[in-house]
């Protein structure tokens, strides 16, 4: 990967709230520092996919009913190119 971050937005929104966003959030804060210091995480209001909650957008790539799971499989892909 190039010098710039990976961009991480996490919508934090009601209903991507409860829908589990906050699990999102756990697993970005229990990443090592080396990986964050490759991020540049936001935390937003609302990405207009409250059905399809939580919605985490990496760089271009916004993902629909987002996991931990997902989340690290989409990061590991992209800083690993």
């Amino acid at each position: 990967m190039n010098d710039q971050k990976l961009k991480i937005e996490v919508c934090v929104g009601t209903s991507c709230h409860l829908m589990g966003s906050n699990l999102i959030i756990e697993y970005l804060e229990r990443l090592s520092e080396k990986v964050k210091a490759q991020l540049d995480i936001k935390y937003i209001s609302c990405m207009n996919n409250c059905s399809q909650g939580p919605q985490v957008k990496v760089g271009d790539c916004q993902l629909a009913n987002a996991t931990p799971e997902l989340l690290n499989d989409r990061i590991e892909r992209i800083l690993l190119q």
